[in-house]
């Protein structure tokens, strides 16, 4: 389980993203949670983002996912949508893979959009 950080900034990043939770993480894997921020330091491998199943959640629920520090140009953080549900009409993961990116899900009608 990810750990919740007590960063001063924590609920300027709340508010500014409207999410429930701010998480800094460090695993190679992880089971997204709606209305989460993740805020990512990868210093050893790559990272999996699982989003969770889609059909139990609300329309207009988000994950804002931020690559904030990147030890070597080839580790990523791979995003991958729930077995058959799609990112933007794509079956296909979402890849970060440049220090400083971030991305916000939308939960749409069809599925997970990017904003």
């Amino acid at each position: 389980e990810a750990l919740e950080t007590d960063n001063p900034y924590t609920e300027a990043i709340k508010t500014l993203t409207n999410s429930v939770f701010y998480i800094l993480i460090d695993f190679i894997m992880i089971n997204a949670v709606v209305n989460h921020y993740y805020s990512f330091f990868i210093n050893n491998g790559s990272i999996n983002v699982y989003l969770p199943e889609i059909t139990n959640q609300s329309h207009g629920s988000q994950i804002t996912i931020k690559y904030r520090v990147q030890a070597t140009d080839t580790q990523t953080i791979t995003i991958a949508p729930y077995q058959s549900q799609t990112i933007d009409r794509v079956f296909q993961p979402y890849i970060l893979n440049v220090e400083g990116q971030s991305i916000t899900l939308i939960l749409g009608v069809d599925g997970w959009e990017i904003n």
